[in-house]
């Protein structure tokens, strides 16, 4: 598609009478502005990449009084042709996501959800780039008070720290108390256990296997002859 028609194209999918055609490129850095809505992005990405074009950044931007993101086309094939769309958010600051269309956009909209709080649908991993997870503001709202949200971060993320110890402090506790519990527990049957009795069996009661020696004796009698001798 040639310049000419993406121009006739995009005029049916911006807001309308918002394209500006012709612009000092070397003072304004672009050929062709535009204002669009958010439910014509998509529509738009689309036809940017069918004809070859370059998603070159997506920014992110506070008026004070609305926030804008800014999509920013190219094609490096023959004579540049620098396409720059607004597109100004609601108070929902949602937006649809075009990374699907544009691999590329998977950054720039996760760092326009980290810097501004964008929240980009259909985004299949946004989440924080550059700060940390746990933190709770965006640092380029023109609202937000840096040092104090940074405050209020360090300290969030000392108390969830603190609360995490403490956590496996108890749990460490509580193993070493059902170890300790069980160990006593074995100790006591030992030691409450009666020996089974052992017979005894004594040196004269004991069996031989010879029926003379075993059976039972008499006294010896003397026996004494006629003469009176023993």
């Amino acid at each position: 598609m040639t310049a000419e028609g993406i121009k006739s194209t995009l005029r049916g999918l911006v807001i309308p009478n918002s394209l500006l055609d012709g612009t000092d490129r070397e003072r304004r850095g672009f050929d062709v502005e535009g204002e669009i809505s958010p439910d014509a992005i998509v529509a738009i990405a689309k036809l940017f990449f069918g004809a070859g074009y370059g998603l070159e950044c997506i920014t992110a931007v506070d008026q004070e009084d609305f926030r804008e993101l800014w999509y920013q086309f190219n094609i490096l094939t023959g004579a540049p042709q620098r396409h720059l769309l607004r597109m100004q958010l609601d108070q929902s600051d949602q937006v649809p996501s075009i990374s699907h269309i544009y691999g590329s956009a998977r950054w720039f909209e996760r760092e326009a959800f980290d810097m501004m709080g964008v929240q980009v649908l259909g985004h299949p991993n946004l989440k924080r780039l550059l700060l940390p997870e746990d933190s709770d503001f965006y640092p380029l709202r023109r609202d937000q008070c840096i040092d104090e949200e940074l405050r209020k971060t360090r300290e969030n993320r000392r108390t969830k720290r603190l609360a995490a110890a403490e956590k496996e402090r108890a749990k460490a506790d509580a193993e070493t108390a059902a170890l300790g519990a069980a160990e006593g527990s074995r100790a006591e049957a030992t030691t409450t256990k009666a020996p089974a009795p052992v017979e005894q069996v004594t040196e004269a009661s004991a069996p031989t296997g010879d029926p003379q020696a075993d059976a039972p004796t008499q006294d010896a009698v003397p026996v004494v002859d006629k003469g009176g001798h023993r």
